[in-house]
């Protein structure tokens, strides 16, 4: 059977009897940082528009690249700067965020 739905990345989906997408559940997650040229450059998998970097709980002026990539313009992170990705709704509200990431600075 081939799909009619682009479920790139997706981990689950729901279907009911006649095959109608119902609901479907992208997972994210956040898998490197690095400091270059005066950008934070976030990777990981699952990004959206709708995803924000957060620096120490303090939402970052977020540039969405691609669904791999984001980029935070912000002063370099002090080093053990707790770094995460949110997903906002259009309320602003947080929806999610990932799993922590400590940033290092190159050479520490």
């Amino acid at each position: 059977m081939t799909s009619r739905f682009d479920l790139t990345g997706c981990q689950a989906a729901i279907f009911d009897m006649d095959g109608t997408l119902l609901n479907s559940m992208r997972f994210w997650r956040l898998t490197g940082l690095e400091y270059l040229n005066n950008q934070l450059y976030v990777t990981g998998s699952g990004f959206t528009p709708y995803s924000v970097v957060n620096i120490n709980d303090d939402d970052a002026k977020t540039v969405f690249v691609d669904s791999t990539t984001l980029i935070a313009l912000v002063d370099e992170p002090e080093a053990k700067s707790v770094v995460t990705v949110s997903q906002v709704g259009n309320d602003r509200g947080v929806l999610s965020t990932t799993m922590p990431r400590i940033y290092n600075p190159a050479g520490q």
